[in-house]
């Protein structure tokens, strides 16, 4: 029971911080400061891949080679020691509040307005499953009545992407099966998940310092284009992935 209560309670705190903590970094500037900003979200980017990094090489380390309570793996160490980093750095934060600049809130609530129309939609689909009346494109279409056509293409890109945020624990498990040994090292399971920080370390200086001076002499750089190339890229390694593991199925 207080192991899914403290699920429950990270994924509650996860959602509360990560849909806000970018906007209010944006916040601090001003709209003239757009050199400031875009320095500030690299850095911003490298800082939590940093600590993403430490994090998943440590804390398999204190899980699984310090022992406590009689048990073989100490997992109250393990999140014992996040915990206390967490508490350190909400102290730190709230520190500096009288710094900060507070911009108003917007008016509504557009996750509750999503998840009404979602649930909507549904309703409307099961309804028209069994009146054998199901002859929509796509089943969001049926709160059509309810909802803007602008809202609701919204609303169907963030489900058409939400299959693509598996669970971490897929690498995981992926790793089980796979020889750790790297030279002398030996990469437990639990580390694979290191290649993305690290990677991500190496190539945000890189892309700040090389690539993105090179490209804007031939093109106009902007967040949308970043997207749009990473999503390209993301696609492209994605097939790779799955080409090598159809490789070893049938190998």
């Amino acid at each position: 029971m207080l192991d899914f209560s403290g699920l429950a309670v990270i994924a509650l705190a996860t959602g509360g911080i990560k849909p806000c903590v970018s906007a209010f970094a944006a916040d601090q500037f001003e709209e003239h400061e757009v050199n400031e900003r875009n320095q500030f979200f690299s850095f911003f980017y490298f800082a939590i891949n940093a600590g993403s990094l430490v994090a998943i090489l440590l804390t398999p380390m204190l899980r699984g080679r310090v022992k406590c309570f009689g048990s073989e793996y100490c997992f109250p160490l393990a999140f014992g020691v996040p915990g206390v980093l967490m508490l350190l750095a909400f102290i730190l934060f709230v520190s500096g509040w009288r710094y900060y600049k507070i911009a108003p809130a917007a008016k509504g609530n557009v996750v509750f307005s999503v998840f009404c129309c979602i649930i909507y939609a549904a309703k409307k689909k099961i309804s028209a499953l069994f009146k054998g009346q199901d002859k929509v494109e796509h089943w969001l279409d049926y709160a059509a009545s309810k909802y803007s056509n602008y809202f609701l293409s919204g609303v169907k890109s963030l489900v058409a992407v939400s299959v693509l945020f598996g669970p971490g624990s897929t690498w995981v498990l992926q790793a089980r099966r796979m020889d750790g040994r790297v030279g002398p090292f030996t990469i437990l399971p639990d580390q694979i998940n290191t290649l993305n920080p690290l990677i991500i370390l190496i190539m945000v200086p890189i892309f700040e310092a090389f690539i993105y001076p090179t490209a804007r002499k031939f093109c106009n750089i902007t967040p949308l284009r970043k997207m749009a190339t990473g999503g390209i890229l993301a696609a492209v390694a994605f097939i790779m992935a799955g080409l090598v593991q159809v490789q070893r199925c049938l190998g």
